[in-house]
């Protein structure tokens, strides 16, 4: 014997009972998601931070040994030279990781714009243009490019 499923139509205030628990879940997930965000922020501001007061302490250290030297005199600058020339590099060398960690992650994103350029001029040139949808290409390429520049703006 075979049953039958048969559905019963909902009624308004199921269906709109049912949204709204939709709605208040999505509200937690879009609150959860926010949440994270604003925490890596946070924890990207803090590494930032560190590193910044590092550099500092470096400089610093690298001003005392040249104050040292300066101290000295003549006729010991020899013996100073070397801690100085150190501290000096030890900051020149911070400075270059920061600026490399810094600009890393746009450089990745700029290869990646240029990439999607690059496919949709050779598209064009061969004349594969997949019946227009290839100038998709173009548009996230732009947005990225837009993005970069409006990112520039703002921290210069």
């Amino acid at each position: 014997m075979a049953t039958t499923t048969t559905t019963v139509p909902m009624t308004m205030a199921a269906t709109v009972e049912q949204m709204e628990a939709r709605y208040r879940l999505w509200g937690a997930k879009i609150d959860e998601l926010e949440a994270a965000g604003e925490k890596r922020r946070v924890q990207a501001k803090i590494d930032r931070r560190r590193r910044i007061e590092a550099l500092k302490v470096k400089q610093q250290v690298a001003r005392a040994k040249l104050d040292e030297l300066k101290a000295a005199g003549n006729e010991k600058w020899e013996d100073f030279r070397p801690g100085v020339e150190q501290a000096a590099n030890d900051v020149d060398a911070a400075l270059r990781r920061a600026d490399k960690r810094a600009g890393k992650s746009t450089s990745w994103v700029l290869a990646g714009a240029l990439v999607l350029v690059v496919l949709w001029v050779v598209a064009l040139i061969t004349s594969y243009t997949l019946g227009g949808y290839i100038h998709l290409l173009l548009l996230p390429a732009l947005v990225i490019v837009g993005l970069r520049l409006v990112r520039l703006r703002r921290t210069a």
